[in-house]
């Protein structure tokens, strides 16, 4: 029989693993749960297209230099444009052509008449979303392992174990939200909408890699940001504080009274909020001017 030891520190230190443990597991299948909503919807979008999708004569209305094709159709009262690379709708600027939308979101819209297309397109976005999925699925599940591993290791009395430094929780937690967006970049739709704000060819490379690269960028600052949340969470874990986005949230908030060694984590945290909001709105700001 094992025999756990009773001190205050390690029953604390099970608790914190405890929590640890849980939250990695719920995490495992939640996030890629969460992920496949929008990912399955827009499949199911694409395959109906192609089930019962209605043909319509689109025009060409402009032709950028970088080779990107914007056409408009009318579905009823109602007008809607859509844009694609020039080699999917390779027409001279005003002549029609047969295209098809979806008549539940005429929005919907693909340039050709070609049922097979928006299937194709949806069987591959489904193929490379199990691949994120997967992988998503098998990060936490390694993180769940190791928590499991550390909470062993107390209830055998061989101290802490294997245990992730804030440092490196950060920097992890970080790679994977990076890497989501970066995969997020290859999907048809995504592209279409980036090549609509920044051309075909930027720089004289494809679009999605020069978003990509500025993404890094531009996300750089997040790892150190993340790192000073993952601070804060084993702070909270190790009083016994909810990890829920609002219980951190409530920990965050009382930082500066009661608990000082938390409260530059805390002013880094919301720094790095304010700075990914300054973000967003810079993009929906230019995204207007463009349009999209």
């Amino acid at each position: 029989m094992i025999n756990v030891p009773n001190d205050e520190k390690t029953q604390r230190l099970l608790t914190s693993g405890t929590r640890w443990r849980n939250a990695f597991l719920v995490l495992a299948v939640v996030v890629p749960g969460v992920l496949a909503l929008p990912l399955e919807r827009q499949a199911r979008r694409l395959e109906a297209l192609a089930d019962h999708g209605q043909p319509v004569q689109a025009t060409v209305e402009s032709i950028t230099r970088d080779g990107f094709a914007t056409y408009r159709y009318s579905v009823g009262d109602e007008s809607y444009t859509w844009s694609v690379n020039y080699a999917d709708a390779p027409y001279a600027v005003g002549e029609r052509f047969a295209a098809q939308y979806l008549p539940e979101d005429p929005s919907l819209t693909r340039p050709s008449a070609d049922p097979a297309l928006p299937r194709e397109e949806a069987a591959a976005n489904r193929a490379f979303r199990w691949k994120l999925f997967l992988g998503i699925f098998v990060f936490w599940a390694i993180n769940a392992v190791l928590a499991e591993a550390k909470l062993r290791g107390l209830r055998q009395g061989r101290g802490p174990g294997l245990v992730i430094a804030p440092l490196w929780r950060g920097r992890i937690v970080a790679l994977v939200v990076l890497g989501s967006a970066i995969s997020a970049n290859f999907f048809p739709e995504v592209i279409a909408t980036q090549k609509k704000a920044f051309g075909e060819s930027p720089f004289g490379l494809p679009v999605q890699v020069v978003v990509s690269v500025g993404e890094v960028v531009l996300f750089t600052p997040m790892f150190w940001v993340f790192h000073h949340l993952m601070v804060i969470a084993t702070q909270a874990s190790s009083q016994g504080r909810s990890l829920t986005p609002g219980g951190l949230a409530l920990f965050v908030v009382g930082a500066s009274g009661r608990h000082a060694e938390v409260r530059r984590s805390r002013n880094i945290c919301i720094a790095g909020l304010i700075y990914f909001m300054v973000l967003v709105g810079c993009w929906i700001a230019f995204a207007e001017s463009r349009g999209i």
